[in-house]
């Protein structure tokens, strides 16, 4: 950004000729620059964070931002944030790597991201100490998903969109964690969350609709804890955990999927103060060693369980509804189709 003469401590008099004018503004910006008090313009959202120190901002002005299929590395304490509303300052990337790898506790603000290619939009990867905000962005991916979490991160994304992504909205897994407030997941080819292996999130006043599989995948010996959220109208289960996998529900909406709550092999689940409906097929299905727990509960639609997890369903703190109309297992088509692929489907 240019500075101007009386910024520098120069008038605009005649009395200093062109040369040393020049000279002394070369000086003066410099001198601002080492002190980092100057802003300055780049070329590319990477030559500015790569030029950033910690505590530094950095703002996208409005218009279409092409990354020339590179991915940024963020491992700084900078703030990243767009001008103007969200639909005014885009960053379409055109590559098989992530747009962002975050592994600093940065800040990205008021981004959308249009991502074409075979990877996630976000990465974030690093120890407990890695804890980046991401707030009010909007992600779309034609050729994966949208965020992924690894290792030990423990990002906080918050009021922010992620529609129509060719794979899973948001994937957590080794020991990631996190928290997600107001998260906005819909129509996603594949499953809105996944937490896999032994990934833990929280998810607060979230909404996770119109996906083609499930709305929450929690599987191996993942957790995952949702409070005031609405999954519906997902072509899959609103919620399927299995291995070892834990859930807790508390004062959420599960309705209008194929499927409420499904529990396999030793997944545990405790739901209270939430309504349950099964659409097509079973409100509740708790089968092998899973333990459900529904506390407070409206539950409407058919139920199959072993007896062991009749017992933590029938609490008389429920209400719970015959379906009008009988229902059946989906035929082994669409979100339903076996696929032996390790991580890729619950199996």
């Amino acid at each position: 950004e240019e500075l101007s003469m009386n910024s520098l401590g120069l008038d605009d008099s005649g009395d200093v000729d062109s040369g040393t004018r020049a000279a002394l503004v070369a000086k003066r910006k410099n001198d601002a620059i080492q002190a980092g008090t100057a802003q300055l313009s780049f070329r590319s959202i990477r030559d500015a964070v790569e030029e950033a120190k910690d505590g530094d901002r950095i703002l996208i002005l409005r218009g279409i931002h092409n990354t020339g299929g590179t991915t940024i590395f963020v491992n700084k304490r900078i703030l990243i944030r767009s001008e103007g509303t969200l639909e005014e300052t885009t960053i379409d990337h055109r590559g098989n790597s992530p747009i962002f790898r975050l592994t600093r506790s940065a800040v990205l603000q008021n981004i959308n991201i249009d991502m074409t290619g075979f990877r996630e939009s976000v990465f974030v990867y690093g120890g407990p100490e890695v804890s980046p905000v991401i707030e009010h962005c909007k992600f779309t991916c034609s050729g994966d998903g949208a965020i992924s979490v690894a290792g030990r991160a423990n990002p906080v994304v918050r009021r922010c969109e992620i529609a129509s992504c060719k794979k899973v909205g948001l994937k957590l897994f080794e020991q990631a964690r996190g928290e997600y407030v107001d998260l906005r997941i819909t129509s996603c080819q594949q499953q809105a969350v996944k937490l896999m292996e032994r990934s833990s999130g929280k998810f607060y006043n979230c909404s996770f609709t119109k996906n083609e599989e499930e709305g929450v995948v929690v599987m191996d010996a993942a957790e995952a804890v949702l409070r005031d959220c609405v999954v519906a109208k997902n072509s899959g289960p609103g919620a399927d955990v299995s291995g070892k996998g834990k859930i807790a529900a508390e004062n959420c909406q599960i309705e209008g999927n194929v499927g409420g709550l499904w529990l396999w092999d030793s997944a545990k689940a405790v739901v209270s103060e939430s309504t349950i409906e099964g659409g097509t097929s079973h409100v509740i299905l708790a089968d092998g060693d899973s333990l459900p727990r529904v506390v407070s509960c409206t539950v409407e639609g058919m139920i199959q369980a072993t007896e062991e997890a009749w017992e933590g369903i029938c609490m008389e703190t429920n209400t719970l509804i015959e379906p009008l109309k009988s229902v059946e297992l989906p035929p082994e088509s669409g979100p339903f189709h076996f696929e032996p692929v390790w991580y890729e489907r619950k199996q």
